[in-house]
């Protein structure tokens, strides 16, 4: 996802959950929540863009898998993903 935009984001993503400005810098991350069909797990993706183009994720929580389909934090990225858009 690294040198995607905002609106790209926005696409294969939707709204963030939360959103963070640090002026100093220009760079916004925004938070994601994501979770796998258990209910009793959770993670929580951030993606952090600096001047609107994201130059990395951030993986909290019970993440499990990252990129594994029904993982935890797999279904927030995976419309990001190239061949699931």
């Amino acid at each position: 996802m690294r040198g995607m935009t905002k609106e790209q984001v926005l696409v294969c993503m939707g709204p963030a959950k939360k959103k963070a400005h640090e002026d100093e810098g220009d760079t916004d991350v925004w938070s994601y929540p994501s979770s796998a069909k258990r209910s009793d797990t959770h993670c929580t993706v951030n993606v952090v863009m600096h001047n609107g183009i994201v130059t990395g994720l951030q993986y909290i929580g019970d993440r499990g898998s990252l990129i594994a389909p029904d993982e935890n934090c797999a279904w927030a990225i995976e419309h990001c993903l190239p061949g699931n858009n």
